[in-house]
Protein backbone atom coordinates (compact mmCIF):
# COMPACT_ATOMS: atom_id res chain seq x y z
CA UNK A 1 0.00 0.00 0.00
CA UNK A 2 1.40 3.21 -0.99
CA UNK A 3 1.29 6.34 0.87
CA UNK A 4 -1.31 8.32 -1.57
CA UNK A 5 -3.99 5.21 -0.50
CA UNK A 6 -2.90 5.14 3.20
CA UNK A 7 -3.45 8.73 3.52
CA UNK A 8 -6.88 8.46 2.14
CA UNK A 9 -7.77 5.76 3.86
CA UNK A 10 -7.01 7.96 6.63
CA UNK A 11 -8.90 10.59 5.83
CA UNK A 12 -11.45 8.19 5.08
CA UNK A 13 -11.50 6.84 8.80
CA UNK A 14 -10.69 9.71 10.54
CA UNK A 15 -14.73 11.43 10.46
CA UNK A 16 -16.12 7.99 11.41
CA UNK A 17 -14.15 7.74 14.65
CA UNK A 18 -14.60 10.62 15.60
CA UNK A 19 -18.34 10.33 15.69
CA UNK A 20 -19.30 10.88 19.15
CA UNK A 21 -16.70 11.81 20.79
CA UNK A 22 -17.78 14.15 23.17
CA UNK A 23 -21.02 13.42 23.40
CA UNK A 24 -22.99 12.17 26.55
CA UNK A 25 -26.06 10.17 26.81
CA UNK A 26 -29.26 12.72 27.30
CA UNK A 27 -30.13 13.26 30.89
CA UNK A 28 -33.76 13.22 31.72
CA UNK A 29 -35.19 16.82 31.76
CA UNK A 30 -35.83 18.32 35.15
CA UNK A 31 -39.50 17.66 35.90
CA UNK A 32 -39.40 14.63 33.74
CA UNK A 33 -41.40 10.86 34.83
CA UNK A 34 -39.92 9.58 37.65
CA UNK A 35 -38.44 5.98 38.05
CA UNK A 36 -41.54 3.60 38.20
CA UNK A 37 -40.58 2.03 41.22
CA UNK A 38 -39.73 3.40 43.72
CA UNK A 39 -36.32 1.94 45.77
CA UNK A 40 -36.80 1.27 49.32
CA UNK A 41 -33.73 2.40 51.53
CA UNK A 42 -32.94 1.60 55.26
CA UNK A 43 -32.86 5.25 56.57
CA UNK A 44 -32.64 8.83 55.56
CA UNK A 45 -30.41 11.20 57.59
CA UNK A 46 -30.27 14.87 57.89
CA UNK A 47 -26.90 16.44 58.20
CA UNK A 48 -26.79 18.09 61.06
CA UNK A 49 -23.96 20.30 62.74
CA UNK A 50 -21.59 18.15 65.11
CA UNK A 51 -18.56 19.29 67.32
CA UNK A 52 -15.16 17.90 68.06
CA UNK A 53 -11.98 19.25 68.73
CA UNK A 54 -11.88 22.03 66.04
CA UNK A 55 -15.61 23.20 66.96
CA UNK A 56 -18.66 22.82 65.35
CA UNK A 57 -18.76 20.82 62.17
CA UNK A 58 -21.58 18.97 60.13
CA UNK A 59 -21.12 15.52 59.88
CA UNK A 60 -22.48 12.22 57.49
CA UNK A 61 -22.73 8.32 58.75
CA UNK A 62 -19.80 6.33 57.31
CA UNK A 63 -21.98 3.98 56.06
CA UNK A 64 -23.14 6.46 54.05
CA UNK A 65 -20.00 7.11 52.21
CA UNK A 66 -18.83 5.20 48.75
CA UNK A 67 -15.96 5.86 47.12
CA UNK A 68 -15.65 5.84 42.90
CA UNK A 69 -11.92 6.13 42.44
CA UNK A 70 -10.36 8.75 43.66
CA UNK A 71 -13.76 10.46 44.27
CA UNK A 72 -15.59 10.41 47.78
CA UNK A 73 -19.79 10.59 47.60
CA UNK A 74 -22.80 10.40 49.33
CA UNK A 75 -26.84 10.39 47.71
CA UNK A 76 -28.42 13.38 48.15
CA UNK A 77 -32.22 12.85 48.61
CA UNK A 78 -34.12 16.34 47.34
CA UNK A 79 -38.07 16.74 48.17
CA UNK A 80 -39.46 14.86 46.00
CA UNK A 81 -37.02 12.19 47.00
CA UNK A 82 -35.18 11.59 43.94
CA UNK A 83 -31.31 10.49 44.49
CA UNK A 84 -28.70 12.08 43.04
CA UNK A 85 -24.93 11.65 43.51
CA UNK A 86 -22.84 14.63 45.47
CA UNK A 87 -18.83 14.23 45.86
CA UNK A 88 -17.96 15.38 48.79
CA UNK A 89 -14.57 15.97 51.11
CA UNK A 90 -14.34 14.41 54.15
CA UNK A 91 -11.68 14.73 57.16
CA UNK A 92 -11.80 12.73 59.89
CA UNK A 93 -13.46 9.67 62.05
CA UNK A 94 -15.81 10.16 64.99
CA UNK A 95 -17.72 7.70 66.58
CA UNK A 96 -19.16 6.09 63.36
CA UNK A 97 -19.19 9.37 61.48
CA UNK A 98 -17.05 11.32 59.00
CA UNK A 99 -16.77 15.26 59.04
CA UNK A 100 -17.69 16.51 55.61
CA UNK A 101 -15.20 19.51 54.77
CA UNK A 102 -17.06 20.64 51.59
CA UNK A 103 -19.94 19.10 49.06
CA UNK A 104 -23.09 19.44 51.42
CA UNK A 105 -25.45 21.50 53.78
CA UNK A 106 -26.59 21.73 56.54
CA UNK A 107 -30.27 20.28 56.76
CA UNK A 108 -29.84 18.48 53.42
CA UNK A 109 -31.01 14.99 53.74
CA UNK A 110 -28.63 11.78 52.65
CA UNK A 111 -29.00 7.42 52.29
CA UNK A 112 -28.07 6.71 55.71
CA UNK A 113 -26.57 3.45 54.13
CA UNK A 114 -24.94 3.22 50.67
CA UNK A 115 -26.05 0.52 48.38
CA UNK A 116 -24.30 -0.31 44.96
CA UNK A 117 -27.81 -1.16 43.29
CA UNK A 118 -28.88 2.48 43.95
CA UNK A 119 -28.42 5.28 41.42
CA UNK A 120 -28.77 8.88 40.37
CA UNK A 121 -32.34 9.64 39.40
CA UNK A 122 -34.03 6.66 41.54
CA UNK A 123 -37.34 7.80 43.87
CA UNK A 124 -37.13 6.46 47.72
CA UNK A 125 -40.01 5.27 49.40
Amino acid sequence: MGIRPTILFIIALVPGLLTGCGREDPKPAAGSAPSPTPVAVQSIVSIEKGSDASGAVLIVPKEAVFSKGPLTGVYVVDASGRISERWIATGHASNGSLVVISGLDEGEKVVGRYRPELREGMIVE
